[in-house]
């Protein structure tokens, strides 16, 4: 009996704290009905009407369980719809495709909600009538076309003419020099919707029922080129157009030839060729093979012959890794100008050989730190762009222990930026000249970014304003011109570039992190960094730094070690006074 008792103690209290848990549970799980009808102005049901509602809690919202729940449901034939939601804040949509029209309520769910009824405006009748056939160019009856009715858009301008009339507001004693713009769209919102898709019957007919407005019908059938006809409906009239589809010239124009290194003469394989038809629109695209050769089929007449070469980052299998995943060695090989050329294709053979300009090496060793304004401390393991405003050309870099990075690039104008988790970004404008090593100190401020609401600040903040007592953007933020996000992917880390520049003799760097034409020399071997990358990148390999450092140069070791700090011009002459100093000390003494 004891022993019965005693598991009787521990079981009774397994069972109350269970007891304790089934509310807490039953509670979460609680789920309440919402329902009601949509209907028309006139009170007729609206059957098909799709019904989509979402709620949350507030107080779980960082919960997995506690984000947004979601439901949807059908109108029946009575109108009438019936959703299952937590209990919450939310919010329930009405959709009527048919009519294209919708609403929406917010809606706070802490009980079963009936009668949350919706009213969707009748359309008016669509009394105007397009109707018309499509023909060919010989008008036979085109079956099976396909022709959209669409708006057509929204304001003529009428030209400038001296007896025209012109806007005033003669309350502020101002007047428009230009004519007034002549709003031809009706201001009903159904005119938006007015648009349908139909195909033609065996004699080539169309018709549409439209609101009256600019409309537009364009048609298309295989082997045809796509027409597009004006034409203004009209209340209660019917409007006849027809549509001749011009046959398309059967594609016997056959291009081929030779991509080439214009200064050796030697064939360049991958070469993208692309050849763009200027009267049908059509495309056609190939890649050289190794002998740079291609090959091409369109439809005779104008045509645009393109020819861009990338350098290809290529996948070498590694020995001791799984053969699954293969090693992506960054791109090498000189990087060439696009070639672009217009030729009359005649049906047949057409030859077209590609001599396309290698662009010059990046030559110029662009070296620097990325530092903390504030702290006045070099950032590692921050990430670097850069990108040349002349040309698109851009490169990537990942700071080293020391905060410093290297890219080799050519003369121009740049912007370049910084970032890493924790701190606020920066970008600034440079110039790079046609020295062999430039230095640029990029400042990018810890922090952490925050969005700050607009309240009365007028059109000057372009933040998130207040709305219900939460921050929504209301306009974008305005984004600086800065190097593109780079290409994640795998690279050797290994790798080295080996016709990197010889560093030159060094100058004073910059101070306060701003880009001049001053410089200081650091080697720029190494590979490029990311995938699709112009110029390479890497760890600039200079020594620790020191932001009282004016009146040094950064030099490199000539046995490629890592660069190390040495007196400068500054510091030689402060060395000498102070040695004069001492020197008139001692004799002095003496």
């Amino acid at each position: 009996m004891r022993s019965l008792f005693g598991l009787a103690v521990p079981l009774l209290l397994l069972v109350a704290s269970f007891s304790t848990m089934v509310p807490q549970a039953a509670a979460q799980s609680t789920y309440h009905t919402i329902s009601g009808r949509v209907v028309s102005d006139n009170g007729e049901p609206l059957e098909g009407v799709f019904v989509n509602a979402y709620s949350y809690s507030e107080e779980r919202m960082h919960m997995d369980d506690g984000l947004r729940r979601h439901a949807d449901a059908i109108t029946d034939a009575d109108g009438a719809y019936s959703l299952r939601l937590p209990p919450g804040k939310g919010w329930i949509n009405v959709h009527y495709e048919k009519w294209r029209q919708g609403d929406g309520r917010e809606i706070v769910i802490d009980g079963d909600l009936s009668s949350i009824d919706f009213t969707l405006r009748t359309p008016p009748p669509k009394t105007a009538i397009i109707e018309g056939r499509v023909v060919d160019g010989d008008g036979r009856p085109v079956e099976g076309a396909e022709v959209n009715l669409q708006t057509r858009c929204c304001y003529a301008y009428p030209a400038y003419a001296e007896d025209a009339p012109v806007a005033s507001d003669e309350g502020n004693g101002t007047s428009a020099s230009m004519p007034v713009a002549r709003r031809i769209m009706p201001p009903d919102h159904y005119y938006w919707d007015d648009h349908a898709v139909t195909r033609t019957d065996s004699d080539g007919r169309f018709r549409f029922e439209a609101y009256e407005g600019p409309r537009q019908v364009y048609a298309w059938a295989k082997g045809y080129a796509q027409t597009t006809v004006p034409v203004d409906a009209v209340a209660n009239r019917t409007v006849s157009v027809d549509v001749v589809l011009e046959k398309v010239p059967a594609s016997d124009a056959v291009v081929t030839g030779r991509v080439i290194d214009s200064s050796t003469g030697l064939p360049l394989a991958r070469a993208q060729v692309s050849l763009r038809s200027l009267e049908w629109g059509r495309h056609a695209w190939a890649e050289t093979d190794n002998d740079g050769r291609f090959r091409l089929t369109t439809v005779p007449g104008w045509a645009e012959l393109s020819v861009h070469h990338y350098a290809h980052p290529e996948p070498i299998p590694i020995e001791d890794g799984p053969a699954s995943k293969p090693l992506i060695l960054p791109a090498q090989g000189p990087q060439y100008y696009p070639f672009l050329t217009l030729a009359e294709l005649k049906s047949g053979e057409n030859r077209l050989d590609a001599p396309i300009d290698p662009k010059p090496k990046p030559t110029i060793a662009l070296i620097g730190y990325v530092v903390d304004p504030k702290t006045k401390q070099a950032v590692p393991d921050a990430r670097v762009n850069v990108w040349n405003h002349e040309t698109g050309d851009w490169g990537e870099a990942l700071t080293d222990a020391t905060g410093s990075y290297r890219i080799l690039v050519r003369p121009g104008h740049y912007s370049g930026s910084a970032w890493k988790e924790g701190y606020l970004g920066g970008t600034q404008t440079f110039r790079v000249t046609d020295q062999a090593t430039q230095r640029v100190d990029i400042l990018m401020p810890k922090g952490t970014p925050k969005w700050a609401p607009c309240y009365d600040a007028g059109d000057a903040c372009y933040g998130p304003m207040m709305h219900g007592g939460r921050a929504e953007m209301a306009v974008p933020m305005p984004v600086p011109t800065m190097a593109p996000s780079a290409p994640r992917g795998e690279y050797d880390s290994a790798a080295k570039t080996a016709d990197a520049p010889s560093p030159a003799p060094g100058v004073a760097p910059t101070m306060g992190g701003q880009a001049t034409a001053e410089a200081s020399t650091a080697g720029a071997s190494g590979p490029d960094r990311t995938r699709g990358a112009t110029f390479a990148g890497e760890g600039g390999g200079l020594p620790p730094y020191d932001p009282d450092a004016s009146g040094e140069t950064v030099t490199s070791n000539e046995d490629g070690a890592a660069p190390a700090n040495v007196p400068g011009a500054g510091a030689l002459l402060a060395a000498l006074a102070l040695a004069g100093a001492a020197l008139v000390a001692m004799r002095r003494r003496g």
